[in-house]
Order: C-alpha cells, then structure tokens, then sequence
C-alpha cells in the first residue's frame, strides 16, 4: 500500500511535471516567435543586401554618366572654340579679299539754277569706300549745262555740286569693302 509519502511525492512529481510541461510549451512557443523573427530578419539581410548592390549599381551610373558629361562639355567648348576660330577666318578672308560690305543707294535731283545738296548716309570708312554716279537730264544753252560732281565729303555724308542745271537726276550708290 501507498504511504503518504509516497502520494505526496507522486502528487509532487506530477505537479512539477506539469509545471514542466507548461514550461516547455511556452518555450516551444517563444522558440517559434525567435525563428520567425531570425527568417526575418535573415529576409530583410537579404533585401538589405540587394539594395546596397542597386545603390552601389546606380553610383556607378551616376559616375558614368557625370563622366560622359564632362566629356560632352569638354567637346561643347572645344566646338565653341572652332565656331571662334572660323569666324576669326571668316572676318580676316573678308577684310583681305575686298568682298563688299555695305552698299547705299539714292537719287538727288537738279533743276534750273546751279546748287549744292548735301546727302547724309550711314557712316562708312572712307579708305574702304566708293562712291558711284550715274546722271541723267535735258541739255540746255550752253556745253557746261549739267556739269555736276559728287563727292563723300565725310563718313556720313555726299556732297553734290551741279553747275548750270536744266533738269539733271543723280543716281548714286556709296559701296563699302571689308
């Protein structure tokens, strides 16, 4: 027969089996909690990692790209320079081929008595300019009528002197070279 000791015991070891068994099953359960927490956290590692290779991608992007800008601004000023150079030539081929610049026209016109007109044209270098006259009138009494001449007196302005006129018209042009 059982002594009571022997039920106190058994009653013990059962409740500390019980106390056991409850205990492993929270363990069991925060054993399950840390692995799911360890699968994330080995996920998010691995996610953590991917980024850092794309971010490590798009610097070197970037740097190419910053380089292939530098290039192309390099090239931008190498072709502004050129522009520079051949509009350099171009200007240097005008002044020393004598290709016309400027070109002024006009008419003055005569009538009866002798005068002088004053026409005012856009300034012009006068060591690069021609001036060119063309008239046309009636002839009147005598073999001086019309006797007319024209000059650029100044960088702005034509005289025209005109002797004996009848009815004289002066077409004129003023040509600039380079």
């Amino acid at each position: 027969m059982a002594t009571i000791i022997d039920l106190a015991t058994k009653a013990m070891q059962d409740a500390i089996k019980a106390v056991v068994d409850a205990t492993k099953t929270v363990v069991d359960s925060i054993k399950t909690v840390v692995d799911s927490v360890k699968t994330k956290v080995d996920t998010l590692d691995t996610r953590t990692n991917t980024m850092n290779t794309n971010v490590n991608t798009i610097n070197t992007n970037v740097n190419t790209i910053n380089t292939n800008v530098n290039t192309i601004n390099t090239n931008v000023n190498t072709i502004n320079t050129n522009v520079n150079a051949i509009k350099s030539d171009v200007a240097t081929i005008k002044a020393s081929s004598g290709a016309v610049k400027n070109v002024q026209r006009g008419t003055v016109t005569f009538s009866s008595t002798s005068s002088t007109t004053i026409t005012t044209i856009s300034a012009v270098n006068l060591n690069k300019s021609l001036l060119i006259t063309i008239g046309r009138g009636r002839g009147g009494y005598d073999a001086y009528n019309g006797n007319t001449t024209a000059r650029i007196t100044n960088s702005t302005t034509i005289t025209f002197t005109c002797e004996y006129p009848s009815t004289i018209t002066i077409e004129w042009q003023v040509v600039e070279f380079y």
